[in-house]
């Protein structure tokens, strides 16, 4: 399941485990608890000095060992699950080939592979990247507001989701303010897509996703979409909270991404260890 931050890509991989017993690995949980320093710092240099500024894939050795890394923690799933879902921004497309090829060659049948793509309304994608990066954020007793000074932000006050919005779209923050910010498009002859708007937010958009993989009627639990939308919020709670402690780690990994973009100094060693 890919698509740019914000769409929901962790949200609808949460849906498929929690109602249709899919199991769901998240593809930013290296990045997030920083767990393999190595590749995740050059994952973020791969980020922030090729795909972000020049719309580009960067070196392979930056990249491929994240993507080798999360394609190998789905076939891991695979041994005893016989449904699975990796969610994953995947911004270019050497990246989700990649993974899908690293399966290929595991013995995956390439037919009982969907390359799931989420597209949405940019207000609606940026309400939910406001929500989520607030309460990421205030987990671990920073604010979204202390994130985004980092970035130039001067305001004073607590932000709005309006304003992060107004803010953004000005901008164009990390290059959120586009409607697929940083994002290689999908051939769309290419044979393992599928794509689902989801700017609804709401049973029908689920509906959709279900008629798309196959499992019309399938649901584990009949409940409406607020219901599964709350199960889904406590199963990300949870999520947060595993992930808040390597939270100002992380940040700090991004600002020295950003620093050595702009042809500043950085001690690398320490990530390379």
């Amino acid at each position: 399941c890919v698509a740019a931050p914000g769409c929901g890509k962790t949200f609808t991989g949460d849906y498929l485990s929690l109602e249709h017993n899919y199991s769901h690995i998240d593809g930013d949980e290296p990045l997030r608890t920083c767990r393999r320093r190595d590749i995740t710092w050059n994952f973020m240099k791969a980020y922030q000095l090729y795909v972000e500024p020049k719309d580009e894939d960067g070196p392979e050795h930056l990249w491929q060992p994240y993507m080798a890394e999360i394609a190998t923690q789905a076939l891991d799933a695979a041994l005893t699950s016989d449904r699975v879902v990796l969610s994953f921004a995947a911004f270019r497309q050497s990246f989700r080939e990649y993974v899908i090829n690293t399966w290929i060659d595991a013995g995956v049948k390439p037919e009982n592979i969907t390359l799931l793509q989420l597209t949405v309304d940019i207000d609606v994608k940026l309400n939910g990247l406001y929500h989520r990066l607030k309460r990421d954020h205030e987990a671990v007793g920073s604010s979204l507001e202390e994130y985004l000074r980092a970035y130039g932000w001067d305001g004073d006050g607590e932000l709005t989701c309006d304003e992060f919005i107004q803010y953004v779209k000005e901008t164009n923050l990390m290059r959120w303010g586009e409607s697929n910010a940083c994002w290689e498009d999908i051939p769309s002859d290419y044979k393992y897509l599928t794509t689902v708007d989801v700017s609804g937010r709401d049973i029908s958009c689920l509906d959709t996703i279900d008629e798309t993989l196959n499992i019309s009627g399938e649901r584990r639990y009949e409940s409406s979409y607020e219901d599964i939308r709350d199960n889904i919020k406590s199963i990300d709670d949870k999520r947060s909270e595993l992930y808040a402690e390597t939270l100002p780690f992380l940040v700090q990994l991004r600002k020295d991404a950003v620093a050595l973009s702009k042809g500043k100094h950085v001690d690398e060693s320490k990530y390379l260890q």
